[in-house]
């Protein structure tokens, strides 16, 4: 089987990510001193996103029925499941991590595969959104550089090796059937650009998208790592707006 180049091509990335240098969560500007190229790599996203990816999404939401669209993200959320379980237990979360494991089992047995979200509708365990991006700042690291990766979008430094880490859960990488793998793989990029379409009115009616989405991306991080709750910034030096990790801030 011809296996994909992605973890050659992310461990390129991890090592040159790693070189760039990290920096402590501050103001959105002093996170992003690449924006210039980020600015021309954001416009080039823009153009692909446009010419393929937003129309091949605006008709897959048209003509597929939203029952089927629910149960196809029921699916491909429940493929994400054990990268949120290995992630509670790394954050020392065992209750969070057992229901993780619940859905699950729950989903993927008398869910059909997770089609049917019985977690959420039965059991009433709700799913989370944890990757290694947030363990590593929950145990301290540093968000770093802002950086847009070409075809992939806005991410940081810290997100970026959290990437990496999370792949390696990736279930649909045991699929033997390159074709049938690369279809689903293909499917989900679709549907999660699917459910973002109403974003794009919004981007439209803001002055400076890409400032726009790189604050919100930002401000969303930080909130992920601190479950909902971020602390004040704990001033140590002018100008330093470092905040204390969560497992020092509880």
């Amino acid at each position: 089987m011809m296996r994909r180049p992605a973890p050659i091509a992310g461990a390129g990335f991890a090592a040159w990510m790693a070189t760039a240098g990290l920096c402590p969560p501050a103001h959105a500007a002093e996170n992003d001193p690449l924006e210039r190229v980020n600015r021309v790599t954001y416009r080039f996203n823009e153009k692909a996103d446009a010419w393929v990816l937003r129309p091949v999404a605006d008709t897959y939401d048209r003509i597929t029925p939203r029952p089927v669209r629910r149960g196809i993200g029921n699916f491909f959320n429940n493929l994400r499941e054990p990268r949120r379980f290995v992630n509670h237990l790394l954050q020392g979360k065992p209750r969070q991590a057992l229901t993780d494991l619940g859905r699950f089992t729950l989903n993927s047995t008398f869910g059909f595969l997770g089609v049917f979200d019985l977690g959420t509708d039965w059991a009433g365990w709700r799913a989370s959104d944890e990757d290694f991006g947030q363990t590593l700042g929950y145990w301290g690291l540093p968000q770093g550089w802002y950086v847009v990766v070409p075809l992939y979008g806005g991410t940081t430094i810290r997100d970026g090796i959290g990437a990496i880490g999370d792949w390696q859960l990736n279930l649909l990488d045991g699929i033997d059937d390159d074709r049938l793998e690369w279809t689903l793989i293909g499917l989900g990029v679709i549907d999660l650009r699917a459910g973002l379409l109403d974003a794009d009115q919004t981007l439209k009616t803001v002055y400076d998208p890409y400032s726009f989405v790189r604050d919100a991306y930002l401000q969303h991080r930080l909130a992920k790592v601190y479950d909902g709750n971020p602390p004040t910034p704990q001033i140590q030096d002018p100008g330093d707006g470092a905040v204390a990790p969560p497992w020092e801030s509880n």
